[in-house]
Parts: C-alpha cells; sequence; structure tokens
C-alpha cells in the first residue's frame, strides 16, 4: 500500500452529525503543500472576479442520501427492515434458508444477502463484517465516506430480484444495493485519492484545527461546480468526521480592508465572503428510491487577493470549518459487483 493509501485510510473515522461552534474566530490560514488548490487541479481558476457567484449540479446529477451503516448497528449486516443487531448464531444454512417464506429472506440483511447470493453458507463476508463493526462501537462511525463516494460516482441503483445457484431468490431493495456499494468503496476501492487539508484530532481544543484554507476551499469549490463535478468535504472540524457530498454554493462579498497582520507576503488586499454551501446528506434506509436530502451550512472568511485579484489565501472568521476535502481517481467496479448494474 502505498503512502497517499496509507494517509488517505488513516483519514478515515466517520459521522454524520456533530456540533456547532456559534463563537466567532479569526485565525491566520496560508496554504501550503497540504491544502494547496493544485492537489486538485493542474490549472484552475482563481482570479475573483471571474468565478460564479452561485453553482449548482443539475438534478439528474445530484448524488443520493441512504444510511452510513454505523458500526454499532453491526454495519452493512445489520437486518434494517426488522431493526434487528444479528450475531454469528443468527446466520443460516442452506437447509433452513430453502424453508424459509419469501418475505423472510428479503428481511436478510445486505451482507447475508450477499453471501447468499454467491453461494457461501459460511458467511464469509458478513463475519468480516461483524468484525469490523463491533456493536460497543461510538454511534458517529460508521462508513460514511463509501457511501458519499459512491453516491458521487453512481446513480441510483434499480431494485431487483436475484437468484443463486441454489435457487435461492433474494429481493434486492434500495438500500439493500446501496449497502454493498457503500462498503465497497469504503475498504476495497482502489485509485489514487487526492486529499486537500488535514483531519482534526481534537474535540476540547478545537481551535487548534484551523480547517482547510478559505481561499483554497473557495478555489477547488467554484472550479469543482464549473466542471460540474462533485467530491467529498469533511464538514466537521472536531474529531469527528461527517463526509458529504457538495453539490453547491452561492456567496456574497462584503467589504474590503487592506491586509491584516497575518495576510500572505503578496497581499495587497482583502474580501469578506459569506459563503452558503449545499450538500448532500445521509438518509433513511428504504426498499424504494428516495429523493436526495440537500441540506445547507453557511462559512464567513475573508479572502486575500494579490495586485492581479487572484486569491493567494485567506482567513477563516467563523468557528464553524470544514476539516478536509477528497475524492479518488475513478476506477471501474469489479465484475463480481456486476450484478449493482
Amino acid at each position: 500500500m502505498n503512502m497517499m493509501k496509507i494517509i488517505f485510510f488513516l483519514l478515515l473515522s466517520f459521522n454524520l452529525y456533530g456540533e456547532s461552534f456559534n463563537d466567532e474566530f479569526t485565525i491566520s490560514s496560508d496554504w501550503n503543500s497540504a491544502d494547496h488548490p493544485n492537489i486538485f487541479f493542474t490549472q484552475y481558476e482563481s482570479s475573483l472576479s471571474n468565478l460564479k457567484l452561485k453553482n449548482k449540479l443539475e438534478p439528474e446529477n445530484i448524488p443520493w442520501s441512504d444510511s452510513y451503516w454505523p458500526k454499532y448497528l453491526g454495519g452493512v449486516s445489520y437486518r434494517w427492515q426488522d431493526d434487528i443487531l444479528i450475531t454469528k448464531k443468527d446466520l443460516l444454512p442452506l437447509s433452513k434458508l430453502k424453508k424459509m417464506d419469501q418475505e423472510e429472506l428479503d428481511r436478510l440483511s445486505p451482507a447475508e444477502k450477499w453471501d447468499i447470493l454467491n453461494g457461501d453458507y459460511r458467511y464469509k463476508y458478513t463475519k468480516s463484517i461483524f468484525r469490523a463493526n463491533p456493536h460497543n462501537s461510538e454511534k458517529w462511525k460508521g462508513i460514511c465516506h463509501g457511501w458519499a463516494e459512491a453516491a458521487i460516482k453512481h446513480k441510483q441503483l434499480n431494485p431487483k430480484t436475484l437468484v443463486n445457484k441454489d435457487q435461492i431468490s433474494i429481493h434486492w431493495g434500495y438500500s439493500d444495493l446501496n449497502a454493498i456499494l457503500s462498503q465497497y468503496y469504503a475498504y476495497e476501492a482502489r485509485g489514487k485519492v487526492y486529499i486537500l487539508g488535514k483531519r482534526c484530532r481534537r474535540d476540547k481544543e478545537f481551535y487548534a484545527c484551523n480547517g482547510i484554507n478559505p481561499g483554497a476551499l473557495h478555489i477547488i469549490l467554484t472550479n469543482s461546480l464549473e466542471q460540474k463535478k462533485s467530491f467529498v468535504l469533511d464538514l466537521s472540524r472536531g474529531s469527528e468526521v461527517w463526509n458529504h457530498p457538495v453539490v453547491g454554493y452561492e456567496y456574497k462579498l462584503g467589504q474590503k480592508r487592506n491586509p491584516s497582520p497575518q495576510s500572505g507576503k503578496n497581499t495587497v488586499s482583502e474580501v469578506y465572503v459569506e459563503l452558503l454551501l449545499s450538500y448532500v446528506s445521509e438518509g433513511e434506509t428504504s426498499l424504494v428510491k428516495t429523493n436526495s436530502m440537500v441540506k445547507r451550512v453557511t462559512y464567513s472568511y475573508w479572502l486575500e487577493l494579490d495586485k492581479d485579484g487572484q486569491i493567494t489565501g485567506g482567513q477563516w472568521v467563523s468557528a464553524k470549518r470544514p476539516d478536509f476535502a477528497w475524492y479518488r481517481k475513478y476506477s471501474p467496479l469489479p465484475s463480481k459487483y456486476d450484478f449493482l448494474n
């Protein structure tokens, strides 16, 4: 495993909800090698006057919402239709599966359905999920990194009924299919990962965590949406990580000022920005397709501009701020996941 992948997996410890920090706090935040826009783009527009004040993905390109499959429920081994946390003793041999009625089969967990589809009645896949998702885990932990990436890269899946080699027929609901796809992107997917910013690992001293440089965030946000592309953003400044696909923005420019003591050396002016960021939130499990849950969060910051009006950095004003952004270079799904199509 190369160093980029190691760093990526160390970053991934996930949550879908978190605290709101309402007090105001300004700190110097020049971008560096960890949060420079060229991590995302080799070429990009950085002239503030050339950037759109608002943009969003088209409705058909908005990522979908679903569960983040929390660890304390057993991840994708959770029998979500009956709210049952299963253990190894609940795994059923072929002889019992053949005696079950269709409704009982259809209500098994996504992990069980995967093993049955592949004719594995020793449930290797499901048992691996057990090991990775102990029931005493913190409630915020799950695979929202897998869900967020899957939702960006794949359209909503159509529910379907599949039959295995032993003629066991099981209906795969919308969330069953999404669970397998999210699990794949959480732990199996390969491809170069581009990470802008760093994860904060402090809760009580969250002011020690500066978040992504706001100038860099402004550039990757406007340039990505101009290219009709989403990326994943950790919305939490604390140690918990909230991974969500970004789908739109709107910002207002406020007062201007001369360079502040914290400004970078090339700064000749600063402009105040209030940004309304749109993102897709997790949702409830479902048998059928659901609407994406789009939510919004407001950030404020100063953009630092050089003599040509190019963004060269920024300083946060709002205490609420994201930690890091990322995306993975796309690679096709392995053939064993063809049934998802």
